[in-house]
């Protein structure tokens, strides 16, 4: 009851009982079933070779996108060197022209520590040279004074010699009332107390009609002693 399916008359009895319905179809439905099938194994090596050429066109492309990398890498390395060195020889210029610089600043500062240093010394001298002009100012100022001191003296010692003079020259002169009134004036024109005394003792006797020797010696003296002093 159970056909075998490995059995070969079981082969030859599936057509046998094909109506005459299934005879039309069969002549073309099972010559496309066994082609698909039997194609289906044989493309997939022939999609196994076109992948292998691709394969080599990635390497290759990558092989090429690395030494484009790589060059371009060389040439930015080779720019960047070559900028480095202007760059460096730029700076060894800049510092060339500031070490000049620095040198030029550097004597200028000795010249000008040097002209301070001499500017100081005479500072300092013309200082001392002021004080002792000061000193010297400060004395001359007083020897001035003294002078000046001394001359005020001699004018009045002068003055007063002048006037003891005009004194001896109406004393000597005189005979009349007149010239007592003249002496009494000029005598009394001095600051002289004991002139002053010595003369009124004498206008005293003369008014009492005494004797006025000794007054009139006495005034004499005092003339001629005080005239002698005031010209020394």
């Amino acid at each position: 009851m159970q056909p075998d399916p490995l059995s070969p008359p079981q082969e030859e009895k599936q057509p046998e009982p094909v109506s005459p319905r299934q005879e039309t179809p069969p002549p073309v439905q099972p010559p496309p079933a066994p082609a698909p099938v039997q194609a289906a194994p044989r493309p997939a090596p022939t999609p196994v070779q076109a992948k292998k050429g691709p394969r080599w066109g990635i390497a290759a492309i990558l092989l090429a996108l690395v030494v484009v990398v790589l060059f371009v890498a060389a040439a930015g390395l080779g720019f960047w060197a070559y900028s480095l060195n202007t760059k460096l020889a730029a700076a060894e210029q800049q510092l060339a022209a500031l070490q000049g610089d620095y040198d030029k600043l550097k004597a200028d500062n000795a010249t000008l520590t040097s002209d301070k240093d001499k500017l100081n010394a005479d500072l300092t001298q013309t200082k001392a040279d002021l004080e002792k002009a000061n000193a010297d100012l400060a004395a001359a100022q007083g020897d001035l004074k003294t002078a000046q001191d001394q001359n005020s003296d001699l004018n009045a010692r002068m003055n007063k010699a002048n006037k003891l003079a005009e004194i001896l020259y109406t004393w000597f002169t005189t005979n009349d009332a007149a010239g007592i009134f003249k002496l009494d004036s000029q005598i009394k024109a001095t600051d002289d107390a004991k002139l002053k005394s010595l003369w009124d003792r004498f206008m005293t006797a003369a008014a009492q009609k005494r004797s006025t020797n000794n007054e009139v010696g006495e005034l004499l003296i005092h003339i001629a002693t005080s005239l002698r002093d005031n010209l020394k």
